[in-house]
This record gives C-alpha cells, structure tokens and sequence, in this order.
C-alpha cells in the first residue's frame, strides 16, 4: 500500500537504481500509482515540498510524463524560500530538503527541462553558506546548526552535481565513521543505519536519482 506519494517516490528510486521495471514491480505499475498523486500542476500534498522533488527525481528516473516534471518544477521555483532554500514543507529552509531539490533541478535539466538558472544559484549560495568552520553541514541556518551526518551527506551529494569541492566535507564524513563502519549521527552521537546509508551514498559521490550500474562502467 502506499498512502503517500513519497512511499512511492522511495520505491521507484530504488527500483530504478536495482535495474528492475518501476512499471511491472511485482505486478506493480509504480509510476502510474505515482501519476494518481498528481494534482493542479504539483505532486501529493500541496503544503509539502518533498514529495514534489522526490516525485520529480523519480519521474526523471523513469523517462516519463515530462508535463508533471515541469509543471513541478515550476511550483518548486514559485515556493523558494527568500533565503534561497527548501523546506520538507512549505516554511523554514533546511539544509536536507535544499539539497535534494538541487539534484531534482540538475537531474531535469540534464534530460532537457527548462530549470530557472537563477533560482539554481540561490539555492547552491543557501547551501553553500550554510557549511560550518567543522566542514560538516546542520540541518538548518536557525535553530539546528550543529553539524551532522545526514544533512553533510546531502550537501555533498548536491555539491557533487553543482560542481564543486567536497573534500572538506568528506572528511568531516570519514571522521564520524566507528571502528565498525557504521557512520555516528553527528559528533559524539549514536551509531545510526541511515546515517551510514546516506554517508555511503555521499562518500561513493553518488547523487540522486541513482542509476543502475553497467557492466565495464565505473
């Protein structure tokens, strides 16, 4: 079942980077379940945001219905917060949710979608100005601004496909990992399977929509 669109969103991304059909998983036509979450010219929920960049990444994964991609798009540009950045909802910016709408904008423009350049360069400035003296990167610039796992591996993957320098931040990375190669959530914090999930991501400098390997390719 999949009473959201980003239960959806999630299993087509995965599906996709597996090699596997979105189309026929287990019977399954995943991208049409996410098309029935396409309302007025944005995807699921209308206060949210995250299922608009998710929807987009996963319909750019898929090769398919480009008019929600844009019109998505669009709706993304027309909530930018002043800042330059995202929230998961329509609000406060965050560090995660900015990073992630900067793959979902570079992935479509990759595949020939109209993205606004100029919102592109807020939201790579919001990211970019909100690394701390440690490297690592906080969840957001207000009241969450100890750097930690998550949100460094999201802006490192988001860097990745702007372009720029991720070393600094992949040490921070490195210097959270246990001796069991799990990755800590942030300095002196617990040992976490998501945060070890999204380091590893970051760390392969792997960005979102994740594509399946092909045999010889690096």
């Amino acid at each position: 079942d999949y009473p959201k669109a980003t239960d959806v969103e999630r299993t087509v991304l995965v599906v996709v980077a597996a090699g596997s059909d979105p189309r026929d998983f287990g019977g399954v036509d995943l991208v049409g379940k996410l098309e029935l979450f396409v309302n007025n010219g944005q995807i699921g929920e209308s206060n949210s945001l995250s299922d608009d960049i998710f929807g987009i990444l996963s319909f750019v994964a898929t090769g398919s219905n480009h008019q929600v991609v844009q019109d998505s798009l669009n709706f993304l540009v027309q909530n930018q917060n002043s800042d330059g950045g995202w929230g998961f909802q329509k609000g406060t910016s965050d560090i995660d949710t900015t990073a992630a709408a900067i793959q979902a904008m570079v992935s479509s423009k990759k595949e020939g979608f109209q993205v606004d350049e100029n919102s592109l360069a807020k939201a790579k400035n919001y990211l970019v100005s909100a690394q701390n003296p440690d490297s690592g990167f906080p969840f957001n610039k207000t009241d969450q601004t100890v750097s930690n796992t998550s949100s460094t591996a999201w802006a490192i993957q988001a860097l990745v496909v702007l372009g720029e320098s991720t070393a600094k931040a992949e040490n921070f990375l490195k210097s959270l990992q246990t001796s069991s190669g799990a990755f800590l959530t942030q300095k002196n914090g617990s040992e976490s399977s998501l945060a070890t999930a999204y380091s590893a991501l970051a760390l392969l400098r792997k960005p979102l929509p994740i594509e399946v390997a092909v045999a010889g390719s690096s």
